[in-house]
């Protein structure tokens, strides 16, 4: 009876064993329907299987315990005790004629030793033992040889029955039908209810990212239950399939392929686990790889002051990474500027030389590295406006100054154009080209105003620091001429000249004045720093110009002239005298009269000629007469009532026109003024002197040591009478 009640036994758990599904199995396998025979109208319910630790399984092998837990689903009011039982089922009999086994002992439930879902349960719980009859053991007592195709074939069927001490068997069972295949067994019937799970993905870093980038991809099972986890992008596995711990799987990748990807994670719960599958996706973008930037284009550089700006077009290809910085270096000195961000455009380089050339690259940089230089720049020269340039000396001119002045020690690194001289006041200017020091003149100044000069010297970028001021400078010119001039005689051979100081200086101060007396090309002069002078020594009979200039340190004005000739002689009445001490015949000469008051009516009367006229402001009137012949003439001079008589000589001079040579050329003089000097020469160098007599005679004898032609000319009284020839035999 034991060894019956332990076949029996191992009969029931078999069947119990061939109903449950394979943990996650969506569909039962070979079994595409449910079982011929269900629902079986003598079970009440169904059976649920776990393991050890209270986990639901819808499958296992097929050792014994093949389940360590079988629960049933009903309950009879006073059992305690529960056996599982094995069934083969049979197409051509009824389930309540099948043959079976009993695959447990009759265990006591509740189980306070089962995991604590289970030991609390009152629902009937058979607790599985190594001694149980095995699920093989049962097969091969009570093997399943239907293969047909009648939905029989490989199928067993568990039945659970409770009891009580003094109560029999239920007649009702809870019954679970299993499929059998190889060494493992499922649920195939009633389906088993799986817990459902949601699984999520997710990458880090996130997208987007470059090709190459390690990507680690993140499964979470939720709830966390156990199995295995395959990603894929698209259709293709990343990798093996990973084990899921405590809720979550990763995988680390970095072969993504470029584009936007599909990603899936396909969760996969552990096999016979009440648990069902899910799948997360994810979609990824995977940009090109990352390189260094292009090179930056069209770069240009524009001077400064020991400085440049340099700008450039951002390159065609950033390398699939945002551009951090640009720098621009110099040659030569390798100076640099750095612009950051990916828009910057331009950069100023510092520290250069003024006047020297530089051309400029510019590199891009971004988490890659750096680009290539770009194409160098067309050079520029920085430069800044030139230094000051120094006044060495200023004169002053006319109403304007001459300024000279040196280059400055720098031009600023760029040739000068020129140089501006400024006044101060008045901001008068004068303008020179080119780039060396020199000279140029300002005009419009004021004379007697005294002015500072300065100059700047201008390149391309303007004008420099203007120079130190200049010392001050007056612009002065000559004075103007006095005015005014007046005449007096005070004696015989002296004028007194005076005058009106001039209106304008020329902007110095007048330092003197010099009157001027000419007569004949013969000149006399009295100087003054006052506005009258004499001019003393000079010939009665003369007539003089008179003239004044005034000086200042710029030299002598234009001359102020005295309207008429002047004589200085003086009378205290009505006079008159011959301008020549002898005249020659048919040979204007003039009578002078003195003594009269100026602005009378003057008469002379030369024989038969009469020269009438009105006295000058000196009270001078010269009547301008000749004779006709030889002798001594009286003429007549009237002024108001009163008459004076001048004699006139004009000398009779008798020259031989032959004479033997070795002897003597007689010449005789007539009607010439008593005592005067009288005197022949000779083209042959002999001449001879005598005085004239009381009577005005006189004769003079010339040597003629040689034949040939002599002239001779008489001088009497200073009066030269034309030359006469001398045949010399």
């Amino acid at each position: 009876m034991k060894k019956l009640l332990k076949t029996f036994s191992a009969m029931v758990l078999a069947t119990s064993v061939s109903g449950v599904a394979v943990g996650g199995f969506a569909a039962v396998a070979g079994a595409s329907t449910t079982p011929p025979w269900e629902p079986d109208t003598a079970a009440v319910g169904g059976l649920t299987f776990f393991d050890s630790s209270g986990n639901q399984i819808t499958g296992g092998s097929l050792d014994a315990p093949f389940a360590a837990y079988v629960q049933g689903a009903t309950i009879r009011s006073g059992d305690t005790k529960a056996t599982l039982f094995a069934y083969t089922p049979v197409s051509s009999k009824a389930p309540g004629a099948w043959s079976g086994q009993t695959l447990s002992s009759s265990t006591t439930y509740p189980n306070s030793q089962a995991p604590s879902a289970l030991a609390t349960s009152s629902l009937p719980l058979v607790t599985g033992a190594t001694s149980d009859v095995s699920l093989s053991t049962y097969i091969s007592n009570f093997p399943n040889n239907d293969s047909s195709s009648d939905g029989y074939a490989n199928l067993y069927v568990l039945r659970l029955k409770t009891s009580a001490k003094g109560l029999p068997t239920t007649a009702g069972y809870d019954e679970a039908d299993i499929e059998v295949t190889g060494s493992s067994w499922h649920v195939v019937y009633p389906a088993p209810t799986l817990t459902s799970t949601t699984t999520s993905l997710s990458a880090s870093p996130t997208s987007p990212q470059v090709a190459g980038t390690s990507i680690t991809l993140t499964a979470t099972v939720s709830p966390a239950e156990t199995g295995s986890v395959q990603f894929y992008v698209g259709a293709t596995p990343i990798g093996t399939a990973q084990t899921v711990v405590a809720g979550s799987a990763s995988v680390i990748t970095s072969d993504l392929p470029q584009g936007t990807d599909g990603l899936s994670a396909v969760f996969t719960p552990t096999t016979y686990s009440a648990v069902a599958a899910s799948t997360g996706t994810a979609t990824f973008v995977v940009n090109p790889a990352h390189t260094v930037p292009g090179s930056p284009t069209n770069v240009l550089a524009t001077a400064g002051n020991a400085s440049a700006t340099v700008s450039w077009t951002d390159p065609a290809s950033d390398g699939n990474s945002t551009i951090q910085s640009y720098t621009a270096t110099s040659s030569p000195g390798s100076f640099t500027c750095n612009a950051t961000g990916a828009s910057a455009t331009s950069c100023v380089v510092n520290g250069l030389a003024n006047g020297t050339a530089y051309t400029f690259t510019v590199v891009a940089t971004n988490g890659v590295g750096s680009s290539s230089p770009s194409t160098a720049s067309t050079a520029v020269t920085p430069s800044t406006v030139p230094g000051a340039p120094a006044i060495t000396t200023v004169t002053g001119g006319n109403a304007s100054a001459t300024v000279q002045f040196t280059a400055p020690a720098s031009n600023g690194g760029a040739a000068i154009l020129g140089y501006t001289v400024t006044s101060a006041p008045g901001a008068f200017t004068c303008t020179t080209t080119g780039p060396l020091g020199s000279s140029c003149t300002v005009n419009g100044l004021s004379n007697g105003t005294a002015y500072t000069f300065t100059v700047a010297a201008q390149n391309t970028n303007g004008f420099g620091t203007s120079s130190s001021a200049s010392s001050p400078v007056t612009p002065a010119t000559v004075p103007g001429a006095p005015t005014g001039v007046a005449l007096s005689v005070p004696s015989n051979g002296s004028l007194s000249v005076s005058w009106t100081a001039p209106a304008l200086t020329g902007g110095a101060a007048i330092s003197g004045y010099t009157a001027t007396a000419t007569s004949g090309g013969t000149s006399k002069t009295c100087t003054t720093a006052t506005t009258s002078c004499t001019i003393s020594g000079l010939t009665s009979t003369s007539a003089y110009s008179v003239s004044v200039v005034a000086s200042n340190l710029k030299g002598e004005s234009n001359s102020a002239n005295y309207a008429v000739s002047a004589y200085p002689v003086t009378a205290t009445s009505v006079s008159a005298l011959s301008l020549v001490p002898v005249a020659q015949k048919g040979v204007s000469f003039g009578v002078l009269v003195y003594g009269v008051s100026p602005g009378s009516s003057v008469s002379v009367k030369n024989g038969t000629k009469t020269i009438n006229g009105v006295a000058n402001a000196l009270g001078e009137f010269v009547a301008n007469t000749s004779v006709a012949k030889t002798g001594v003439f009286s003429i007549v001079t009237t002024a108001g009532k009163k008459s004076v008589t001048t004699k006139v000589f004009a000398p009779l001079i008798t020259v031989p026109t032959k004479a033997k040579h070795g002897g003597t050329v007689a010449i005789t003089i007539a009607s010439a003024p008593p005592k005067v000097s009288a005197s022949a020469s000779a083209s042959n160098f002999k001449s001879a002197t005598a005085t004239t007599s009381a009577s005005g005679t006189a004769t003079l004898k010339v040597s003629v040591p040689k034949a040939g032609t002599v002239t001779v000319t008489v001088t009497i009284a200073g009066v030269s009478f034309p030359a006469n020839s001398v045949s010399v035999s």
